[in-house]
């Protein structure tokens, strides 16, 4: 699993890869934030 940058760990920058199982997950920034969602995990908001 890849490790992540010090903006994805403070919760500013959306997580590009599942904590769970490490797949690429598809990322959608908004203005409120950022959703992402793993292909077996669902969907993680921020």
């Amino acid at each position: 699993m890849k490790e992540r940058s010090p903006g994805a760990r403070a919760g500013l920058e959306a997580p590009r890869y599942c904590e769970s199982c490490g797949r690429r997950m598809v990322v959608r920034i908004n203005p409120m934030g950022w959703e992402a969602t793993c292909s077996r995990h669902g969907e993680i908001a921020g």
